[in-house]
């Protein structure tokens, strides 16, 4: 009887948290978006490191507040500055104050060396020392409570993701004192700068260049080269340890993308925080995956935008709504009873409001096929790890290669004759060519690349999940690449690349130091070619293309096996050879999932009114562009 009293005592509880969760929700819907919001006071700081670097820091106190209130804040730590950077210029700060969904002070700090602060800004090696520092500071001024945020997208994903070893640092120098960070939010940012500059040791050069570039530090690229494994002390600085994840103790939000160019770190953190985090943690990591990422915001004439266009907005969204829902749930939980309050508030959310995983799902740009959606679950479905076999006709069949079934495909590449990159993870335009899928039919006549095809599908085929290629390959160089790229072949022989990866041999065993390669050996390489949520059309066919070169997005591999950073020699021809056999099954690994696991979802939490008219707008254009499509070139018969 005393069991049954309790348990009607925990659903009255919840029914009432629910009730206030409902007219928390419900406010936030009533909130207007008219561009105009009144300004917030703003105090400027310079705060010394504990090596005498200042950093400049400013602090923007909502209207209405006194600058001795405590307030929860949210931090956000950023390279990006410009001479006359305000309030209304700052998507961040925009969002947060002109939507008008939060009651919580601001602070924004320029990275070292950026804009006016002091020092040598080192892509983010500096990161996890400077927000420590600063936590330290802003829990003794009077406009905080304690209670600290940190949030950003991009760049500031990044800052926020390394904010995570800082507060671990922080509680490990000041045990008497309470954890700062009591919530997170991070969007399009990697915990492992090391794996996302050098991608299975491919060197991402396009992004690399084009990222310091942007920020005006070459000498940054060359200094990057010479550490080319992510494994170097030299990364660890911008690396979240294992014992770090272990430290996480508040609830968090985390925003991706499949095109995203941070995608894998971004999941693979995900992850982490699921399998580490604090075990009283289970079911509040809110799940964000849109379509596109870095991709999106920088190309609007993209082969998929009029198609995405509002999932991605929807996305952002979503973010910024449940950024300010978990400041305002969260935003005075400084003792553990409070925490414990709105821990169970914060999960209500995601049982009644907002599935814990909310992702888009692709397809092929055609009409009459499905995809193209948001959906959302309580958790991403279960998927069947699926084998499909390369065989000696050229094909991929769920069937192993049989004894006689063997095969050596060899093809030669030539370093002076490089790829070209289309489409992929990428930053887009920001590097000179545009990212997402990518049609790879311009490439059909070239002999260094060897295309493997299913046969026609009889139904509706769904992945949800991340895809591998374990190739059996062997070379007469003692290093190169190679590539692999998932597509989806068209009735009509259109090829469609969605998804790639790849891998550079003397980096094969993912150690500190490189080992080369011995002619006449054959290697197993296990490459990840990122994750993916795609359903396939009937009568569509799956495919594999095989290469050693994709340029400029990775660096071209002169097959020689120089460092990076040494005098490189005279690059020389390689014959590559995909092997075959029961010895060697080279195959693909596919999530399939049950397509009925895909349905269409909107969300119940409603928007500001200006959100909303965003979407609408979004939606309009979408509308017009698809009936423009029907007579184009996206319309495939």
């Amino acid at each position: 009887m005393f069991r049954v009293i309790l348990f009607l005592c925990f659903v009255l509880a919840c029914y009432g948290n629910l009730a206030d969760l409902d007219k928390l929700i419900q406010s936030l819907g009533t909130r207007k978006y008219n561009g105009k919001p009144k300004p917030p006071t703003k105090l400027t700081y310079n705060i010394t490191m504990r090596d005498g670097a200042k950093l400049a820091t400013y602090v923007y106190i909502p209207a209405g507040n006194s600058t001795k209130k405590g307030l929860p804040v949210k931090y956000t730590s950023t390279p990006y500055f410009q001479p006359d950077f305000n309030l209304t210029n700052s998507s961040v700060t925009s969002w947060l104050y002109e939507l008008d969904i939060v009651d919580c002070a601001f602070v924004l700090q320029a990275e070292r060396g950026c804009y006016v602060s002091s020092g040598k800004w080192d892509g983010f090696r500096y990161s996890k020392q400077d927000t420590e520092e600063t936590l330290k500071w802003m829990v003794k001024q009077p406009w905080c409570n304690g209670i600290i945020q940190p949030a950003g997208v991009s760049a500031m994903g990044i800052t926020s993701y390394l904010a995570t070893s800082a507060a671990a640092s922080f509680k490990r120098n000041n045990p008497n004192t309470r954890q700062p960070v009591a919530l997170q939010a991070i969007g399009w940012g990697s915990w492992n700068l090391g794996a996302t500059v050098f991608q299975q040791g491919l060197l991402r050069n396009a992004t690399a260049v084009g990222y310091v570039d942007i920020l005006q530090h070459p000498e940054l690229f060359t200094e990057m080269t010479k550490h080319e494994s992510p494994k170097d002390p030299w990364w660890d600085n911008t690396t979240v340890s294992t014992e770090d994840f272990k430290q996480i103790t508040w609830p968090s939000i985390q925003f991706s993308a499949w095109f995203d160019l941070f995608q894998k770190q971004n999941l693979d953190g995900i992850a982490k925080y699921k399998e580490y985090g604090a075990k009283d943690l289970k079911g509040s990591l809110l799940t964000i995956v849109g379509p596109s990422g870095h991709c999106f915001t920088l190309d609007e004439n993209t082969t998929y935008y009029h198609l995405n266009a509002t999932a991605n907005a929807l996305a952002f969204e979503l973010y910024y709504i449940t950024l300010g829902i978990q400041t305002r749930l969260f935003g005075k939980a400084n003792t553990k009873a409070k925490f414990d309050k709105a821990m169970i508030d914060w999960k209500l959310l995601l049982d009644y409001y907002l599935p814990r995983n909310i992702w888009y799902v692709w397809g092929p740009p055609l009409n009459g096929t499905r995809g193209h959606f948001t959906t959302a679950a309580q958790k991403f479905p279960d998927y069947t790890p699926t084998l499909m076999y390369l065989n000696n006709a050229n094909g991929l069949t769920i069937k192993p290669p049989p004894p006689g079934g063997r095969a050596n495909y060899t093809y030669i590449y030539d370093p002076k004759d490089p790829i070209p990159t289309l489409g992929g993870p990428t930053l887009g335009p920001a590097v000179n060519f545009t990212c997402g899928p990518a049609n790879t039919d311009q490439l059909a006549g070239r002999l260094d690349i060897v295309r493997f095809t299913s046969a026609p599908l009889q139904e509706e085929l769904a992945i949800t999940g991340e895809v591998f290629a374990t190739l059996y390959v062997s070379s007469d160089a003692p290093d190169t690449d190679f590539m692999a790229k998932f597509v989806d072949v068209f009735p009509n022989g259109t090829r469609w690349s969605i998804m790639d990866g790849g891998i550079r041999m003397r980096w094969r065993e993912e150690g500190r130091y490189p080992v080369m390669m011995k002619k006449g050996v054959v290697y197993q390489v296990n490459i990840t070619l990122w994750s993916m949520s795609y359903i396939f059309p009937p009568g569509h066919r799956l495919g594999l293309e095989i290469s050693s070169s994709n340029a400029p997005r990775f660096s071209v591999n002169p097959n020689t096996g120089v460092p990076l950073a040494k005098k490189q020699l005279p690059p020389r021809i390689a014959a590559n050879t995909i092997h075959i056999s029961p010895e060697h099954p080279s195959h693909i690994q596919l999530p399939i999932v049950k397509p009925s696991s895909l349905k269409p979802w909107w969300p119940k939490v409603p928007m500001a009114e200006g959100m909303v008219e965003r979407v609408r707008r979004e939606k309009r254009k979408i509308l017009e562009s698809l009936r423009s499509a029907q007579k184009g070139k996206h319309s495939h018969k």
